[in-house]
């Protein structure tokens, strides 16, 4: 019988296919992924962003992004447009590990919510979490006028 070295992964991964079974080499390669998307309140201080980002074998990019009302309210009962800022971003490594993000966000003003959301990219594409949101709690804070 003769062989031929075609490269041991594409080796292994036909053998896998012809088998039913993909070795641990053909996990997915392709744009991140972003789960578990969540806020700790933090009384009197603001709050912690969470989220988990797979990078699916890519350097990956991400962004978190913050939104929020001047005026809380009714809909309709703001004139000013809603406020939207990018305040953390940061880089995780090609690889297949999934990385836990975290971002504090402090000074909001109490009674008021904002709206969060995760955006991640790499070269097979970007994603964005479903948006998110919380209420600042804490002693002062005038419902009415929200900043940040």
């Amino acid at each position: 019988m003769r062989t031929r070295q075609l490269g041991g992964s594409l080796v292994v991964l036909i053998l896998a296919v012809a088998l039913g079974a993909a070795p641990a080499s053909a996990r997915i390669i392709g744009p991140p992924e972003i789960t578990e998307v969540s806020a700790t309140i933090i009384p009197e201080n603001g709050a912690t962003l969470h989220a988990t980002i797979a990078p699916h074998g890519h350097v990956t990019t991400y962004h978190v992004w913050l939104s929020y009302s001047p005026c809380q309210g009714g809909a309709g009962e703001c004139p000013k447009p809603i406020k939207k800022e990018e305040i953390a971003s940061g880089k995780i490594a090609a690889g297949r590990a999934s990385k836990t993000v975290q971002v504090n966000v402090r000074n909001v003003t109490p009674n008021c919510t904002y709206g969060y959301w995760f955006v991640a990219g790499n070269s097979s594409g970007t994603v964005e979490s479903e948006h998110q949101g919380f209420t600042a709690v804490g002693e002062g804070g005038t419902l009415g006028e929200c900043t940040r």
